[in-house]
């Protein structure tokens, strides 16, 4: 009797640490899913964030060269 209850307690665990690993196998791919995400969007904030300063600087030195030539006047 008590072999018994040893077998199925022990088919029991196999079969609950077998889910647990395959549930630990998804979360890790959901993760590195997750990572490739992240960083291509840091790469696209990171380009329009260049961008932004780029037309940034080009505006002010349109609004400094009207300046000047308007004091020139």
């Amino acid at each position: 009797m008590a072999s018994k209850s040893l077998g199925v307690l022990t088919l029991d665990l196999v079969a609950k640490t077998g889910m647990f690993e395959s549930g630990l196998d998804k979360a890790g791919r959901k993760l590195s899913e997750t990572e490739r995400k992240a960083a291509a969007f840091g790469k696209v904030l990171g380009n329009s964030i260049l961008a932004g300063a780029g037309i940034a600087a080009a505006g002010l030195a349109i609004y400094v060269k009207n300046t000047i030539e308007a004091e020139k006047v």
